[in-house]
């Protein structure tokens, strides 16, 4: 589609976008015009019609297919050129907007993988495809009623990633995931279809998503093989007698947002226990979920259960943001056990706590340390969530199902309809109407108008960084945050930051002082002095602690 502005364009650059349409046509023309057919069709763009920004000779080469069509120019059959808007998945339109997806080169395949959402291993970890209609895993979870793959599938896509990219070391290992954090809702608009993939850099991985032209990461983390250590027990006897079965109603989901729904195969939950710091509950695959128990790893509707049953600590409605450690040292059966023991998390806005599940004997099969959910407002819950909430769940969900690209399969019927007679030599095909595409396009005077950068509430209350880490610190939060002047006592939330930006904070932090954050360490030390002073402490604690056996991981890539 070319792009520039007109006035600095050069002629070759112009010429190459005009080519293919104006040549491509005279050239068939030359080639075919003499010859009886049923139709000809020109594949012309709503540019011609509305326009765009930089799009001066895209523009004027899809107007010459269609003055053109209208033209006749002694061809043999019916000319017409259809102006196409956008198209989902396929398309220039989706190339440009995932220039990384389709332009780049895809890691070569390696073999099949045997999972229900896995199907192919590459040379940095595997991915598949996924639809509400193939996979119940999207169909039987949903936000606002779009298909949204639930937080515990991801975490068994990745541990299925491991098991199929990385050698096992030995009987004794198993598979670790540390620091995994929700960035945003992995949501599949009815009809449509994803590309999911897990990939690995080193230790690290990212879960990706590849669909509407578009690509999105949705969890960060880090996996790999370690070594298993002593089998660990929960006494189910004891933990039964320190706390009292109480009822859920309606079961699972009680007390969440009412904007997720669940299907048969969360229906769960057989008995729920609480006490004082802990919470026990009794995990049992519904009729619907029996089938396919085997087929998991880690079921996600039953560990979706197993993890967020909790109801002793805060009121309201909690939704995931992260998990600081998991260990899998078995598969989960269709019947097991959940501990769960809350840490202290200094209030109500965000509760940790440590689960245990283990099969009716009281052995653990997976261990799950430093597990995080934040509060969210209801009311804010359904008009979209602020940006203090863990998960910008209505905003992403939104941008992918209210997308106004033309899905493949109404656009083959849409080709066909546009050849009707009568319609003229030239039809515009769009989802939406002309008159409101021209409405929203972007003036030049929009364009000069100047960003609005956050400012700092009082300048009375500014204090400068003292130390070399707190300026470093500062420095981050400026380029994240996009605030020219950081103080020690700036608030990271009132600044604008949200969840997303403290995901890619963490990271910065990390690599810049060695030093891994909990998702929950903002929210309890959310200014630069207080997190200075916690990466400290966590640097003094480093260096008194023995060192961590080391994980098996894929060696990072050279692109």
């Amino acid at each position: 589609p070319g792009g520039g502005v007109a006035e600095v364009k050069e002629r070759a650059a112009a010429e190459a976008v005009l080519a293919p349409k104006i040549a491509g046509t005279l050239a068939l023309a030359e080639a075919f015009a003499d010859l009886p057919m049923d139709f000809v069709a020109l594949c012309s763009s709503i540019t011609a019609v509305v326009g765009g920004i930089g799009q001066v000779d895209y523009c004027a080469a899809n107007n010459f297919l269609d003055a053109y069509a209208r033209g006749g120019h002694g061809w043999r059959a019916r000319l017409v050129s259809h102006a196409w808007g956008g198209w989902d998945e396929v398309g220039m339109a989706a190339e440009v907007a995932a220039p990384t997806t389709i332009r780049t080169a895809r890691s070569r395949a390696l073999g099949p993988v045997e999972h229900p959402v896995l199907t192919t291993r590459t040379e940095d970890g595997a991915h598949g495809l996924v639809s509400a209609a193939t996979h119940w895993l999207l169909d039987e979870h949903r936000i606002a009623g779009v298909p949204v793959v639930p937080g515990t599938g991801h975490l068994e896509t990745v541990r299925a990633a491991v098991a199929a990219a990385l050698p096992k070391p030995g009987d004794s290992h198993v598979v670790e995931l540390r620091d995994v954090a929700f960035l945003e809702p992995f949501g599949v608009p009815d009809g449509a279809t994803a590309e999911y993939r897990v990939e690995f850099d080193g230790d690290d991985f990212t879960v990706t998503s590849h669909v509407a032209g578009a690509s999105r990461t949705h969890v960060r983390g880090s996996a790999g093989w370690v070594a298993a250590g002593s089998e660990s027990t929960v006494d189910i006897e004891a933990v039964t007698g320190r706390t009292e079965p109480i009822d859920d109603g309606n079961g699972f989901g009680t007390g969440r947002t009412s904007m997720v729904t669940f299907g048969p195969r969360w229906a769960a939950l057989r008995e729920h226990r609480i006490g004082a710091q802990e919470e026990l509950a009794t995990i049992k695959a519904p009729d619907a979920a029996a089938g396919d128990v085997g087929a998991w790893g880690l079921h996600p509707a039953l560990l979706d259960v197993a993890t967020a049953f909790g109801r002793g600590r805060g009121s309201g409605t909690y939704l995931p943001m992260s998990y600081g450690r998991i260990v899998v040292h078995d598969v989960l059966p269709a019947s097991f056990r959940s501990h769960l023991r809350y840490r202290d998390s200094g209030g109500d806005q965000v509760v940790a706590a440590d689960l245990s599940l283990c099969d009716e004997t009281g052995r653990v099969l997976v261990t799950i340390e430093d597990f995080v959910l934040r509060q969210v407002d209801q009311d804010a819950v359904g008009g979209g969530l602020t940006t203090a909430a863990p998960v910008s769940t209505v905003d992403a969900v939104a941008t992918v199902s209210t997308s106004t690209g033309i899905r493949p399969v109404d656009g083959a019927e849409a080709f066909v309809r546009a050849l009707a007679p009568g319609l003229g030599g030239q039809v515009v095909i769009s989802t939406l109407p002309v008159r409101e595409l021209m409405e929203h396009r972007v003036s030049v005077e929009e364009l000069d108008e100047p960003d609005e950068a956050p400012v700092r509430v009082s300048e009375d209350d500014y204090v400068a960084p003292r130390t070399d880490l707190e300026a470093e610190i500062a420095r981050q939060w400026t380029e994240l945050l996009g605030v020219e002047k950081i103080g020690v006592h700036d608030d990271f939330f009132a600044l604008g930051g949200n969840s997303l930006v403290a995901i890619q904070l963490i990271a910065q932090v990390r690599k810049a002082t060695g030093t891994r954050l909990a998702m929950k360490t903002l929210f309890e030390a959310s200014t630069v002095a207080t997190l200075v002073e916690r990466i400290e402490e966590l640097r003094a604690d480093k260096a008194e602690a023995p060192a961590e056996p080391a994980r098996t991981t894929i060696p990072k890539l050279e692109r």
